[in-house]
């Protein structure tokens, strides 16, 4: 079998990893301060799982958000809007408050 080096096959991570996938937010920001700059956040994954599968990022620890409730909601604080990390564009673009 002949391999190309000058493509990448972008079904595959070419490296381990380890994945966590906490809980609740506070076990998210625990595994962050732990594991600093050698862990990612998975959040919606697009741009990061490209970054991997190219080579351009191999970070040691991935940490999924996913399971965390309350991270795809959009509420209003009165100064501000607080839009959580995995609010989908979709409902950033039809939510009320935003129009």
């Amino acid at each position: 079998m002949s391999w190309d080096l000058n493509r990448s096959n972008t079904h595959i991570i070419p490296f381990e990893f380890e994945y966590h996938e906490p809980k609740s937010l506070d076990e998210a920001v625990e595994l962050l301060k732990k594991l600093g700059s050698e862990a990612k956040v998975l959040a919606g994954g697009t741009d990061l799982l490209i970054q991997m599968k190219m080579g351009v990022l191999r970070p040691k620890h991935i940490i999924n958000l996913k399971k965390i409730n309350g991270l795809n909601l959009i509420v209003d604080k009165g100064e501000y809007l607080s839009i959580g990390a995995l609010t989908k564009l979709r409902d950033i673009e039809k939510n009320e408050i935003i129009k």
